[in-house]
């Protein structure tokens, strides 16, 4: 156990004496996920739930589900490892166990027996908007259709759908055995057995937020202001002494309502309105809720967590950052965009944010010196070269330990696409043509620039130069580039990756995966195949297999037997969120290094190790 003094605002306040004891609690992995693990942030935090205690939190991110119990200081992180994919809106249940809507479709909930995340079997398709509690279970809503759930072993009833009350969800409020429903349409009671109602239709042409204070007085937010609902009828809205933001957000405390306007906050409290601006200029206040206690109130924010502290008799708050415990990844960039396995072993990562570098046990991600964009890597035999937006080509400098770009000089245009030639050198794709890097200087292959917006470049192992389009597949031929083939498949179709296997060209499309026979392309897979719509690719450890990412999730694939040829403890099944450790789709890029499989999203990082025949 080790602890770590909370930094607070004003060190002389009574809060200064508060310590948080920090304890590693090892968590349980479902089965059928073993051997993942997710490298994602978890400080932008879009969702929190707290318990009737005020005392237990859980906290949805992008990166995952933050389980806090700040009383005792216990902090659990969960993430896509766990079946979690990425979480959307998160609300307890009555008996306090947590519910996820993920990002895509489909829900996860806390199983407490068994100390795990359960997959709802039902809804998996099903897009989910918003949760809240009810009498018995929770209600969610979908894209056109609203839910009630009990149990996460019961299949759900429909509440209402395919109605005005009942689509594209905002916010929801259990009433009694009613439900309340906020929409870009108004405010509608959702009664069962019965089509849904408009509530003051003129004055709630929308209502994007909904909240109840502990004397059973329900808030809604519409276009005129906040207004209380009590015994069934519409008080007086309440509204700011001066023009500010639009309301956004409620949490309601036992007398106090707290409001979230734009990326400040608000609080009512006897009727009277006080702007309690944000914390400082640089962090943007995004979701708040009520701790149970009136002094109190959490608050995600572009910084992490942060809560406010407001005594009864004071004119202003006093802010707390940075709370909760820190974790390793929450230093990463979850934004990854191309990734190269290092010639020491480990894996380096590109990303919005900066570089990454993973170690050869696959077992950990750092941040490298370099902190720009990086959209492309490639390993040339001792170095490896990237393309930074701003910088151009550079070559990472490894020398001081700590990888950093170091600039060569620049080939003519706009750069590209980078790739390896089979002699060894590297070979640049601009905005002006390909070129090679030799003896610190360029060479022209051809000064000829792509005829439609490049995706991919690759290098086939009888040294043919692959361009990969937006129009089809091109390869250089005497200087020029000339689409290949005359099949009906990828020559007009939008190229989204190219990969080599077993001296045979793959190209990734929309339509599918093809294979250059030499002088048309086959299809591999069809409409009904676990390989259509592919929008990533890479050669596989395994012999002539390659992994291939696209809508239903990453699957390795033996294109010599036309057969899938998933590791077989993991069922065999495609990796996507719902059934293993992958954040989410699509897959933006794939390497398999000699220990792991790194899959990258937009949304994080996942590790399988070890990958298995």
């Amino acid at each position: 156990m080790s602890d770590d003094r909370v930094r607070l605002v004003d060190e002389e306040s009574e809060i200064a004496s508060t310590r948080v004891q920090l304890v590693n609690v090892e968590l349980v992995t479902p089965p059928g996920l073993a051997g993942w693990r997710s490298f994602a942030p978890q400080r932008a935090i879009h969702g929190i739930a707290v318990a009737p205690d005020g005392a237990h939190l859980w906290l949805a991110s992008s990166g995952g589900v933050i389980e806090w119990q700040h009383g005792e200081g216990v902090c659990r992180r969960y993430s896509s490892e766990h079946a979690l994919g990425v979480p959307g809106a998160i609300c307890l249940d009555p008996a306090g166990q947590p519910w996820v809507a993920r990002a895509d479709h489909g829900l996860a909930w806390y199983d407490k027996h068994m100390a795990r995340w359960q997959n709802y079997p039902w809804l998996a398709t099903e897009p989910i908007r918003a949760l809240c509690a009810t009498l018995d279970g929770i209600a969610a809503a979908g894209p056109r259709s609203v839910y009630l759930l009990r149990s996460g072993d019961r299949e759900p009833a429909v509440l209402a759908a395919d109605h005005e009350g009942s689509e594209e969800a905002i916010c929801l409020l259990g009433d009694g055995t009613d439900l309340l429903l906020g929409n870009d349409w108004g405010l509608f009671r959702l009664i069962p057995a019965a089509a849904p109602v408009a509530l003051w239709p003129e004055t709630f042409t929308a209502c994007v937020a909904l909240d109840r204070t502990a004397d059973g007085v329900i808030w809604a937010v519409g276009p005129t202001g906040v207004h209380p609902i009590s015994g069934g009828a519409l008080g007086e809205p309440v509204r700011p002494t001066s023009p500010i933001d639009p309301v956004l957000g409620l949490a309601a405390g036992r007398r106090r309502l707290w409001l979230l306007c734009g990326e400040s906050l608000a609080v009512v409290e006897g009727g009277r309105w006080r702007n309690l601006g944000r914390p400082d200029a640089d962090t943007a206040v995004r979701v708040i809720a009520d701790s149970g206690d009136d002094s109190l109130l959490w608050a995600a924010t572009n910084r992490g967590l942060m809560r406010l502290y407001l005594r009864d008799n004071s004119a202003e708050g006093q802010w707390e950052a940075d709370i909760l415990p820190a974790h390793d990844d929450d230093s990463l960039c979850g934004f990854a965009l191309c990734a190269a396995p290092r010639n020491t072993g480990g894996l380096w990562v590109g990303t919005v944010g900066g570089l990454l570098v993973g170690d050869e046990a696959a077992e950990r991600l750092l941040p490298a010196a370099f902190t720009g964009e990086v959209r492309s890597l490639c390993v040339v035999g001792d170095d490896t070269y990237l393309i930074a937006p701003v910088e151009g080509i550079g070559r990472l400098d490894i020398t001081l330990g700590n990888p950093d770009f170091d600039t060569i000089k620049q080939p003519p245009g706009l750069p590209l696409a980078l790739a390896a030639g089979i002699d060894g050198r590297l070979l640049a794709l601009t905005s002006r043509g390909l070129y090679r890097y030799e003896n610190s200087d360029w060479s022209t292959l051809t000064d000829q620039p792509p005829r439609h917006r490049p995706r991919c470049l690759t290098v086939a192992p009888d040294g043919v130069f692959w361009l990969g389009t937006a129009q089809g597949t091109f390869r250089l031929e005497t200087g020029e580039w000339a689409m290949a083939g005359e099949h009906t498949g990828p020559q007009g179709a939008a190229i989204l990756a190219l990969a080599a296997v077993d001296n045979i060209l793959f190209a990734g499309t929309a339509e599918g995966l093809w294979a250059w026979q030499g002088e048309t392309w086959q299809l591999h897979g069809g409409p009904q195949s676990l390989i259509r719509s592919v929008h990533a690719l890479a050669p596989a450890r395994k012999a002539k297999a390659l992994w291939v990412a696209g809508t239903e999730g990453v699957v390795r694939y033996d294109p010599t037997t036309a057969q899938i040829c998933q590791p077989e403890r993991l069922g065999g099944l495609p990796f996507n969120p719902r059934t293993s450790g992958v954040p989410a789709l699509p897959i933006t890029a794939m390497v398999e290094t000699a220990t792991a499989l790194w899959l990258l999203t937009r949304f994080g990082i996942a590790r399988l190790k070890p990958v298995g025949p």
